[in-house]
């Protein structure tokens, strides 16, 4: 499986950006796994989340992506704020500073 249009933000589990946002998805897991925790997180709003694709089998039907992605808790948190988004995720409050920077352009 891999993601298409990935244009969201990719924070490492200590809350630094580790690569570019538009980079090809087998990029993005090379690096990923290259991380000291080999866990990362994919941060966008609810626009995004419009706009978030999987390609590979049986993921075209977008009540699938709802259900098996949006929906687990076991692989996403959500939250009002990037504050509370940080806390959930237990990623260094100096997050925010980065992800409020990087939503802003």
């Amino acid at each position: 499986m891999s993601l298409n249009r990935i244009t969201y933000l990719w924070i490492s589990q200590d809350g630094k950006r580790f690569i570019q946002e538009r980079t090809a998805s087998h990029f993005v897991l090379k690096a990923m796994v290259e991380l000291p925790s080999s866990r990362a997180w994919l941060i966008f709003d609810s626009d995004g989340k419009h706009h978030f694709e999987v390609a590979g089998t049986d993921c075209a039907d977008r009540s699938k992506i709802e259900k098996l992605i949006f929906d687990n808790p076991a692989i996403t948190i959500q939250a009002d704020s990037l504050s509370d988004l940080s806390a959930k995720a237990g990623i260094p409050a100096r997050a925010t500073g980065i992800l409020s920077e990087s939503t802003r352009s």
